[in-house]
């Protein structure tokens, strides 16, 4: 059903999913990368051995991958209600 933009429901719901997801993905690749890297730099500095908590690691990145769809999926009736024509008689 379109939209008073003409707009199938499905393209703004995807186009609002990539708008929130792509970011996040690349703060959490970037932070995994950084972080990683930071640990074992000093580590080796400190002359300990390298173990990194892979299990809490993925739990707070499949977190931050879960808070993101989850508000996603609460903004999209605002989205539709946005896009509907009588969303647009009041602006």
């Amino acid at each position: 059903m379109p939209t008073a933009f003409g707009t199938r429901r499905r393209t703004l719901a995807a186009a609002l999913l990539c708008q929130c997801v792509l970011p996040v993905l690349l703060g959490l690749a970037l932070a995994l990368a950084f972080g990683t890297g930071l640990a074992t730099g000093l580590l080796s500095l400190t002359s300990l051995p390298l173990a990194l908590p892979w299990a809490q690691i993925g739990l707070l990145c499949a977190a931050g991958a879960a808070a993101v769809l989850l508000v996603t999926a609460l903004s999209l009736p605002a989205l539709w209600r946005a896009g509907a024509v009588r969303g647009l008689r009041h602006e």
